[in-house]
């Protein structure tokens, strides 16, 4: 928020919690209180349709947390309507919201990262 408000450019937020940083923020130009884990995905994707409409024309949206990206990559033909974001394959964002697939893939990729194990069990750990 502060990088994009200190030029200048109009920055909305989402937030759970109405007591969050970014409704704090002196950069923002307004927020919208809204928590997708509660909610169903039609109601979250209607929440924000709206939230699109108030704010007027197709804003760029960024999500913030692994639900967030989750959730625009699996709603990303109907969120497009209304918002500019980069559209990411489902398959990799889930990949990459989980550290055992993260480990994975940076390995696939050579890519350097600490050694992990990833135990199912008790047995595993022992």
């Amino acid at each position: 928020m502060r990088s994009l408000g200190r030029l200048g450019i109009p920055v909305w937020g989402v937030a759970a919690n109405k007591l969050a940083p970014p409704f704090f923020s002196r950069y923002q130009k307004g927020g919208f209180h809204w928590n997708i884990d509660v909610d169903n995905a039609s109601g979250s994707l209607a929440f924000l349709c709206r939230a699109a409409e108030k704010i007027g024309g197709k804003a760029i949206l960024i999500p913030t947390t692994d639900d967030g990206a989750l959730f625009v990559s699996d709603h990303a033909s109907t969120l497009e309507r209304h918002f500019l974001f980069h559209a990411v394959p489902p398959s990799l964002v889930h990949r990459l919201c989980s550290k055992s697939d993260m480990f994975f893939l940076a390995k696939e990729h050579s890519i350097p990262t600490a050694n992990s194990v990833f135990p199912l069990c008790r047995q595993d750990v022992v």
